[in-house]
């Protein structure tokens, strides 16, 4: 049988990839897109990196050592739109899970990182609009009591946790086959949720980013950043527009003269709210809260340490001080969100002083009594 070469060639033409309906050709790339390791992809052909590329560039996660190199992006910055910085501590060893080591984490790797993403970022347009996401974490937070928590963005998606929980069997640790069996001590709660040291944010006047219009950290970040340290972060983002903040509550509470609970993390707070510039149009907070935890740290600790200096919620306390700050902070926002860290009745009261709210249009609320 003789096959025409003019219908061989058609036939090739067919089953190319010029012959698909351009709809079927966006579709293919869509999922191309949303598959791992499919970045390189955008290489093609100019159709292809035309919709690959801004998936790749849409978010970029960083690390401490690779954070510079956003000098080197100038063509493609238009399509980065958020930018996850990842600040690995340095590893510990089961010695420090066992013994509280100070409350502060130290500052000065943290402080790098921020100060090389600053610089690599003063020379970016406002026009740019970057979501900042600060993380930080040490690679053997997971390797102690903490096996069933994720920490940084590369494990986020990370879809066989509980598969992996069933093969993990370190008694040390409180787990025997794949169930936590012990709570853990004190002293490794006190390691992981260690506030950040405000030197951070100290030093010689940072580089500022006006690209940078969003900054979020999320309560995965179980390290925390205390309200008076970002107060002052922000401070080099100049034309920061929203806030995500969700700390985690604090776990030990100073004790005043007279006995009762200092509030310090809610007076903190209250000063940051009354200096976000007006530029800041959303705000949304969560405050996280574990009760197992709490309890953990109160059972395990000096009862003598705990009734003489400090303070152990083992459920959560709101100050109405705070809510009445966010209610007049409210006037000013277009968008309120405040999970947890408030009574939303204390809120409401407290709008009964105030006129009007000429720019908010979305507000949402917790209350204790809801939960």
């Amino acid at each position: 049988m003789v096959t025409l070469r003019s219908h061989t060639l058609e036939k090739t033409r067919r089953s190319s990839w010029a012959f698909l309906p351009q709809e079927i050709r966006r579709m293919i790339l869509e999922e191309i897109s949303r598959q791992r390791r499919w970045g390189c992809a955008s290489a093609v052909c100019k159709e292809w990196h035309a919709l690959i590329a801004p998936k790749n560039l849409n978010r970029l996660e960083l690390n401490r050592a690779s954070a510079e190199g956003l000098k080197t992006i100038i063509l493609q910055r238009h399509l980065i739109r958020r930018i996850h910085l990842n600040i690995e501590l340095p590893s510990y060893a089961c010695r420090r899970c066992q013994r509280v080591s100070g409350l502060w984490e130290p500052a000065k790797l943290i402080k790098k990182a921020l100060r090389k993403l600053s610089g690599a970022l003063e020379t970016w347009e406002p026009t740019d609009r970057i979501t900042l996401e600060l993380n930080v974490y040490s690679p053997s937070d997971p390797d102690h009591w903490f096996k069933n928590h994720l920490y940084g963005f590369n494990h986020e998606d990370d879809g066989n946790l509980l598969e992996k929980q069933k093969t993990w069997d370190d008694p040390k640790h409180g787990w025997v086959k794949g169930k936590q069996v012990t709570l853990p001590n004190a002293a490794s709660i006190l390691q992981l949720f260690k506030t950040i040291s405000p030197e951070i944010a100290a030093g010689a006047k940072p580089a500022q980013v006006p690209a940078v219009k969003g900054i979020v950290i999320r309560r995965q970040m179980r390290r925390r950043i205390n309200p008076s340290t970002l107060c002052i972060l922000l401070e080099r983002f100049p034309n920061v527009e929203s806030i995500d903040y969700e700390p985690w509550r604090v776990l030990c509470h100073s004790l005043d003269e007279n006995g009762l609970i200092y509030g310090r993390h809610d007076l903190m707070m209250q000063v940051l709210l009354r200096k976000l510039p007006q530029h800041v149009r959303s705000v949304t907070i969560f405050e996280d809260f574990n009760e197992q935890i709490m309890e953990a740290i109160r059972n395990d600790m000096d009862p003598s340490i705990i009734s003489m200096s400090m303070q152990i919620e083992t459920r959560r306390f709101t100050r109405s001080e705070l809510g009445e700050a966010f209610a007049v902070k409210s006037r000013d926002l277009e968008h309120l969100s405040v999970a947890f860290m408030i009574d939303a009745r204390d809120f409401l009261r407290s709008c009964k002083m105030l006129s009007d709210w000429p720019r908010l249009r979305s507000l949402i609320l917790t209350a204790p009594i809801m939960t």
